[in-house]
């Protein structure tokens, strides 16, 4: 199995020791020779930035050591990982369902299309940013978003336009000071009330099997939405429950979604 993985990713030794314990043999894929060091066997280095080159490269590689399956373990290595699967004729997802999923504005664009029940929005590109004739569209308060970024950064709520503002300017210095190659534009979403829950699952050959679902008890109103507690089994109504697997099932599907792990999130009000 090829793990395609950031140098930086905490989580690369804890898939290879649980290949091990399973008898899967892993190889690490990464864009610096520090992330293939876990493995202590040779890797592949690849350049993340040039995503055919790197295609290229690994498939070289499957040529001499073929390879079975591939794994992205960080937000940044997904699209990667799916093009080589699809290169190497190995189930994945599309690398547009996984570019789809990753990127706020598109994620919004095809549930709202999907008729999900989505906040209003606004997609703010980086040469609209000097101007204030956007400010108020969505209304307030609302929740600014960096289209490419994961993990809760840049997630920041406004309640007048003097905090949007200011969210803004701290969202283009965090963009600034990412991978220039990420796409540096902002959704700017209408703030959403409601208790939330945050969904694990599995997707195979299209069918979605949840695993569980997690309570987050504490309030998430802002201004920023760090992670803290996750308690599961929730204490909710088991048609909730379906609702919210259901609701998750069809994102999925409109996604394009088909194969492999999902972490979803949603929030349930009146």
């Amino acid at each position: 199995m090829l793990l395609v993985a950031h140098p930086a990713s905490y989580r690369t030794a804890s898939f290879i020791g649980a290949g091990e314990r399973l008898g899967v043999r892993t190889v690490v894929a990464s864009n610096s020779r520090l992330g293939l060091s876990p493995t202590g066997r040779p890797g592949v280095e690849i350049d993340f930035s040039d995503p055919q080159i790197a295609v290229e490269r690994i498939r070289q590689f499957h040529a001499r050591d073929p390879i079975s399956a591939v794994l992205g373990i960080e937000d940044v290595s997904l699209e990667i990982a799916a093009s080589v699967a699809q290169a190497l004729s190995l189930k994945s997802n599309k690398p547009q369902a996984i570019q789809d999923a990753r990127l706020k504005h598109h994620c919004r664009k095809i549930l709202a299309t999907a008729g999900l029940l989505s906040p209003t929005y606004r997609v703010l590109e980086p040469e609209e940013m000097m101007s204030s004739e956007w400010v108020g569209e969505c209304g307030f308060p609302c929740v600014v978003k960096p289209v490419s970024l994961s993990g809760s950064r840049g997630v920041i709520r406004a309640d007048n336009a003097n905090g949007l503002s200011a969210a803004i300017v701290r969202v283009r210095g965090m963009l600034e000071r990412e991978n220039p190659n990420l796409d540096r534009s902002i959704l700017i979403e209408k703030f959403i009330e409601g208790h939330e829950y945050a969904v694990e699952g599995v997707l195979r050959s299209g069918k979605f099997q949840c695993l569980a679902i997690f309570d987050k008890p504490d309030p998430l109103d802002g201004p920023y939405f760090e992670e803290t507690i996750y308690l599961t089994p929730p204490d909710i109504r088991n048609d909730l429950k379906a609702d919210i697997v259901n609701t998750i099932a069809t994102a999925c599907r409109a996604i394009g979604l088909t194969h492999g792990t999902i972490h979803a999130e949603c929030r349930v009000n009146s």
